[in-house]
């Protein structure tokens, strides 16, 4: 995975790398099992902090990215967190491995996690995230 991230081999000292951005890294990010571990817990950890989305947009703002989430970029969040919720209850996505658990993979709990992995999975993919300027 070093490679996919331009990260140097073993056998090199490097004191600054170079940042890039590319489709590998993403496709990484995304679908990774480590990457979809890190998204669910970090959708519990917001779940946990609060029941409203806003609370928890600020929850995962603040552990990913070490800052405060501006209103602009809650609005977006929250209302890419709405469009998943409304796929998910259609059932244009598998709910249960979304959520983590397959066997309860029905009811407004389940539902709840899929969609904050979901909001997860993009928060961890942005480039704040991702490059070190």
């Amino acid at each position: 995975m070093v490679t996919t991230f331009d990260g140097p081999t073993g056998e090199n000292c490097v004191a600054r790398r170079e940042a890039s951005n590319s489709p590998l890294q993403a496709l990484t990010l995304l679908n990774d099992p480590m990457f979809l571990e890190m998204a669910q817990a970090l959708s519990a950890r917001a779940i946990e902090a609060g029941n409203t989305p806003e609370i928890r947009v600020r929850e995962m703002i603040r552990r990913v990215l070490s800052r405060e989430p501006s209103s602009a970029e809650i609005q977006e969040i929250v209302a890419f967190a709405d469009v998943q919720t409304k796929r998910l209850q259609q059932g244009a996505l598998d709910v249960g491995k979304l959520s983590g658990n397959e066997a309860d993979g029905s009811g407004p709990e389940a539902v709840d996690r899929a969609v904050w992995m979901l909001v997860a999975r993009v928060v961890m993919n942005l480039d704040e995230t991702v490059v070190k300027r």
